[in-house]
């Protein structure tokens, strides 16, 4: 029995060791075919074979400007160094991929039956460009150059399995493995590029007609992405005559923000023919930022689905789309503010969108709803599905409560496809104005009872060219507002407003808004044109002009153009209440014309007039004024003067002149003005400052202590002027303390004085004069005693005379009638007489 088992057992070993001599020799020997031809055939000698395969393939010159080496081993590798494929006839840049080194490792077993199978490819550093025509035409897809047919074959003749064919003739590729590389993509449609730097992909696929299983590290403006995905096969994304839909499942991950898409699209090279669902979670929104144009806000437990159908439009149809966002505190935003929950519903683009949102801010509640018409009225026709034809009005309605507020917006656009039509109605009552402080981020003025209504209107041309708001209603306690405006929005702005107010009280809305910057921590500061009055202003520097040189802000009348016209009924400022205020004022190509602008005072009437044109070389100005019963103390608190004087001011001008400075508009003035103020006080400090350099030029006796004021009876002021040089024809000063006449010119261009002052120091007895000439410049004026004057008056008698002499002081006049008069009556005269 053993004997007979043990010759049994001999034909069964022999014939494993036949089966694994066969195996061996199967793959041993293509191993060392393909050895000695490594080692006995140079590769470069097939370099211009393997550029004129891939050219014929792609129809793109393609170019391995280093060498080629193969390496000995049962799977055959080889090496290229500096590989280009060129781009696109058009694109951007000459080439289309530039591969510092690329690895093919071929598979043994498919060359011995005469299929080229790269059971891996290595791209190390590749500099990869992706883009589109102008047409939305892909550098990718490639079209090789048409080949001839054989002469004896049927015109349409196919192979019966071009499955078959395909996978006999056609090059594999298994696994695709990329290196630190980067991925330009540019949108010859919209000119927007995005640039990717890619420190790894791999991509893997058993046949040419299996999945593809992709992964990749992708850095984007310094935001790392994870992407996973699985495609459909690569021998379907090369057929660009195959119909049925390759699959598409993506994953995207950006530090927990996660995109998933899934579906399928029909034309992959071209991405046409899609149909994709998209789901995604982000747990915080403002991680994303970097991918917005603008911050985006802080808000928590964001999912949102979508649905994309290629239409053949340059949109998609999005249908079911859901937003939804979870408990979220947006205490960055704004204080005590908090976000419940919040949803946004969209069916389809051609059906209206919904809008829901609870929370609570400065712990009241807050809701809001909104409501729209279908998105799809809003896109131009070009971006729309060939399908898709709506008309009709797109509605809009929202509502918002907040912090006791109400707000509201509602109406439709009638004809969206011309973007014209639009009529929608703002509303908002606000019981405190300060409760919403939280929400605008600083201190608001504590205004109660606030109204607001207006319609929203489109201009010529549409909403995109001019945009209005009409019949404008604003109440509160302190004042109203109603009326219309329009802006235009072309490649000059203009602005058109008709505005009218039965009662402002400027003086409470100005208390609101000092109380609130004071809460802001901001202390209220003096206008910039602030002057101390109690103080002369400094003199410049020597050589330099007393009147400013530097240019006014004319160029902001060529900004825009302006035609407003306001009409209020009362205006409180400063305690001073004026009534029937109206004005126009147009700016035209650079053009000012402002006026008249009147209003009725509590003691007259002023009315003011005002032309300019920026546009010339030398601006020409031209000023008109006539006021009377002015309050002088508010007026000078207006313009910056710190405690200004008070009483009755008038004041009458017709002035013209030219220049782009205030010095050469002196220096150009023509025409006359006058100005008289009465029934004021003036503070010692400043009138002696004034004139105490007169007074002591004189010899004259000063004016007393500079503590408290003194009353003013009068000053007055008229003038000539012609070519920059003003004659005075009338300056009268008149105070308890002093009296002073003054005649003579000044030249305002050169800024020079020729002055005669004949000032009278009042005293217990008669008034003590001296004549004096006031020459020189603006900033360094000289006072001297004019002696013409004095050798021409009626002096009282020698002795004085001699005295004076004696004393060693200049002669001075001493005329019992001069204690004063009536000084002010003629002078306010000629004040008032000026036209």
């Amino acid at each position: 029995m053993p004997p007979r088992k043990h010759r049994k057992g001999r034909p069964s070993r022999r014939l494993l060791i036949w089966i694994g001599g066969i195996v061996a020799a199967l793959i041993l020997i293509p191993a060392l075919v393909l050895a000695t031809l490594v080692l006995t055939i140079d590769p470069n000698s097939y370099k211009q074979r393997i550029q004129t395969a891939v050219e014929a393939a792609t129809g793109r010159q393609f170019e391995i400007r280093g060498p080629i080496s193969v390496s000995p081993s049962l799977t055959p590798t080889i090496t290229a160094q500096d590989v280009v494929l060129a781009n696109m006839p058009g694109g951007t840049r000459k080439d289309m991929a530039r591969v510092d080194e690329m690895q093919i490792a071929l598979a043994p077993r498919a060359l011995l039956t005469g299929r080229i199978i790269v059971a891996r490819m290595v791209l190390l550093h590749p500099d990869l460009l992706l883009e589109t025509d102008a047409k939305g035409q892909g550098n990718w897809v490639f079209t090789p150059p048409a080949r001839p047919a054989p002469a004896n074959a049927a015109p349409h003749d196919a192979p019966a399995n071009p499955g078959a064919a395909r996978q006999d003739a056609g090059l594999q590729l298994q696994t695709l493995h990329i290196r630190d590389g980067r991925l330009t993509f540019h949108d010859g449609v919209t000119g927007a590029t995005t640039v990717f730097d890619i420190p790894r992909i791999s991509a893997t696929a058993a046949t040419a007609d299996s999945p593809v299983t992709f992964g990749a590290d992708i850095v984007v403006n310094r935001r790392h992405l994870n992407v996973t995905a699985q495609t459909g096969p690569l021998s379907r994304l090369q057929d660009s005559t195959a119909t049925a839909p390759w699959a598409l499942f993506m994953n995207i991950d950006d530090s927990g923000a996660k995109l998933t898409v899934a579906g399928s699209i029909a034309r992959p090279q071209e991405f046409r023919g899609y149909s994709l669902r998209l789901d995604g979670a982000i747990p915080d929104l403002s991680a994303l930022s970097w991918l917005s144009p603008v911050p985006l806000p802080p808000v928590h437990n964001v999912s949102f689905s979508a649905r994309l159908l290629d239409q053949g439009g340059a949109v998609p149809d999005i249908s079911a789309v859901t937003v939804q966002a979870g408990l979220t505190n947006l205490e960055a935003i704004s204080p005590g503010f908090t976000l419940d929950s919040a949803r946004l519903d969209m069916p389809s683009l051609t059906e209206p969108a919904a809008l829901t949102a609870d929370g609570s801010y400065s712990g009241m509640p807050l809701h809001v709803s909104a409501a729209i018409g279908a998105p799809a009225l809003l896109l131009p026709a070009i971006y729309l599905p060939p399908s898709a034809k709506l008309t009709g009005p797109f509605d809009i309605g929202a509502s918002a409560d907040i912090a006791g507020g109400s707000f509201g917006v509602r109406g439709s656009i009638a004809a969206p496809a011309t973007k014209s039509g639009m009529d929608i109605v703002l509303g908002a009552r606000v019981p405190d104005l300060a409760a919403l402080s939280p929400l605008a981020g600083q201190a608001l003025p504590a205004l109660k009872t606030l109204a607001f209504s207006a319609h929203l209107v489109d201009g010529p041309g549409g909403y995109d060219h001019a945009i209005g708001l009409h019949s404008v209603a604003l109440t509160l306690p302190q004042a109203d507002l109603s009326g219309d405006a329009m802006l235009s929005l072309g490649a000059r702005l203009g602005v058109q407003a008709t505005l009218s107010s039965a009662r402002i009280d400027a003086d409470a809305l100005l208390a609101a808004f000092a109380a609130a910057a004071k809460r802001n921590g901001k202390a209220p500061t003096a206008p910039a044109a602030t002057v101390n009055a109690t103080l002369p202003p400094p003199l410049p520097p020597r050589g330099n002009t007393i009147i400013p040189d530097a240019p006014l802000p004319f160029d902001m009348l060529d900004r825009a153009d302006l035609d407003v016209t306001a009409r209020i009924g009362e205006l409180k400022l400063d305690g001073v209440t004026a009534r029937d205020l109206s004005g126009h004022i147009v700016t035209k190509d650079g053009r000012l014309a402002a006026g008249p602008i009147t209003a009725t005072l509590p003691s007259g009437h002023a009315s003011v007039t005002l032309a300019a044109d920026s546009r010339q070389p030398a601006p020409p100005i031209a000023v008109y004024i006539a006021a009377s019963g002015l309050d002088a103390k508010s007026l000078l608190t207006a313009l910056g003067v710190a405690d200004p004087p008070g009483g009755t001011l008038e004041i009458h001008t017709d002035l013209r002149a030219a220049g782009r400075t205030p010095h050469a508009l002196a220096g150009t003035l023509e025409g006359q003005a006058a100005l008289g103020l009465v029934d004021s006080d003036i503070d010692n400090a400043t009138l002696a400052a004034a004139f105490g350099e007169i007074l002591r030029a004189g010899r004259l006796p000063d004016l007393g202590p500079e503590t408290g004021r003194t009353r003013l009876r009068c000053l007055a002021l008229r003038f000539t002027a012609a070519g920059g040089v003003a004659t005075l024809g009338t300056a009268v000063l008149d105070t308890d303390r002093l009296l002073l006449n003054a005649s003579g010119t000044v030249a305002l261009g050169p800024e020079t004085l020729a002055l005669r002052l004949r000032p009278m120091v009042r005293t217990s007895g008669p008034g003590i004069v001296v004549p004096l000439r006031l020459d020189g410049s603006f900033s360094e004026p000289k006072v001297q005693v004019d002696s013409s004057g004095i050798a021409g008056a009626n002096m009282k008698s020698a002795l004085g005379i001699a005295n004076a002499l004696l004393g060693g002081k200049p002669v001075v006049q001493t005329l019992e009638s001069e204690r004063g008069g009536d000084a002010c009556g003629p002078a306010l005269a000629a004040v008032r007489a000026t036209p």
